[in-house]
């Protein structure tokens, strides 16, 4: 518990919008955790954390017009837990 799996790439995903919305996804079997970053970025779940459809969500592009150069963003996947039937 607790160490990070790497390559990070087999878990954990981002795309790049049109309308310049960074989301973050997190690998099958995960859910995104925590959600962190520059308050400029708006930083936030896209759906119900925990829940597999739940996605990472930022806005650079706001704050690129704020004036922030120097975004940090992020955001942790974990093991989703299985339903017990």
């Amino acid at each position: 518990m607790g160490r990070e799996l790497r390559p990070w790439q087999a878990y954990a995903d981002y795309r790049l919008t049109g309308s310049f919305v960074l989301y973050g996804t997190c690998g099958k079997g995960f859910a995104a955790e925590k959600v962190f970053g520059s308050g400029a970025a708006k930083p936030s779940h896209f759906g119900e954390p925990g829940e597999s459809d739940d996605k990472a969500a930022f806005d650079p592009e706001t704050a690129a017009a704020s004036g922030k150069t120097d975004l940090r963003l992020g955001y942790t996947c974990i093991r989703r837990r299985q339903a017990i039937p």
